[in-house]
């Protein structure tokens, strides 16, 4: 059985792994444990979401002619946001 990530779990997710470091788009999928599934249109989605709201910043990397990408960072304001998100959940005891 997998657990579909859609919206606010979604962005849970993909602020709680740019806490750890910079990634891009396919970098937070392959991340992405066996028993959860995401949809790649929904993590773009989000992602612009986020950087629309100030929680991710976007650089454009391009490595050759063939290779390019935006790696994501996590701001200040996203730190926040995931520390918002955090205190909602209620992990039971």
């Amino acid at each position: 059985m997998t657990i579909e990530l859609k919206g606010s779990a979604l962005e849970y997710y993909v602020l709680a792994s740019l806490s750890m470091g910079d990634l891009y788009g396919a970098q937070i999928l392959q991340k992405i444990p066996s028993y959860l599934t995401v949809n790649q249109a929904d993590l773009y989605e989000v992602l612009t979401k986020l950087e629309t709201e100030g929680k991710i910043t976007k650089t454009f990397v391009q490595k050759n002619d063939f290779t390019r990408y935006n790696v994501c960072s996590i701001t200040p304001n996203g730190r926040e946001y995931l520390k918002t998100l955090l205190k909602k959940i209620k992990l039971p005891r």
